[in-house]
């Protein structure tokens, strides 16, 4: 029923420490994307389109933990990837997009698009915030570790 949902924005953003193809090819990775997110417990590719996801998370609801099972179809753009996820009672259109800053930045941002009933917005509102904030930290603390181990490299191979 159209008149008992509500479609709410999020908007998340860090700036990383990468080159713009590794931070492309960080966030253009289905699977490294998904794996990103602490709810996520599995995550497996459709056998007959590799586009479609199959995905489970773990969720607390009232301090009792269960699972929850859906899909989500990525497509690859020119600066990033979008994400059409369908969960029970859930919509969420994922945009993710790399800039390039220079000196070695990039800004990595996702806008969500989430649709749902109004009473499960403010629960699935703060589980994508949640843990798509720590996919960003989670995703720059692993890009800034490899700058450190490519720069460490370097210096072995000038000595």
């Amino acid at each position: 029923m159209p008149f008992l949902s509500t479609t709410r924005t999020i908007k998340s953003s860090r700036v990383v420490k990468a080159s713009l193809p590794d931070a492309l090819r960080a966030v253009q990775d289905p699977r490294t994307l998904i794996q990103l997110n602490p709810l996520v417990i599995s995550c497996k590719p459709d056998e007959r389109d590799n586009t479609l996801w199959h995905i489970v998370d773990r969720l607390k609801i009232l301090c009792i933990s269960t699972t929850t099972k859906y899909t989500a179809r990525f497509k690859l753009v020119q600066d990033g990837i979008d994400c059409d996820t369908h969960a029970s009672g859930v919509h969420i259109i994922n945009k993710w997009r790399v800039t390039a800053l220079g000196d070695g930045r990039c800004e990595v941002s996702e806008e969500a698009i989430l649709t749902t009933s109004k009473l499960l917005v403010g629960y699935v509102h703060g589980q994508i915030k949640t843990s798509h904030a720590q996919m960003l930290e989670t995703m720059a603390a692993q890009m800034d570790s490899k700058e450190e181990t490519d720069k460490k490299e370097e210096t072995k191979k000038d000595v």
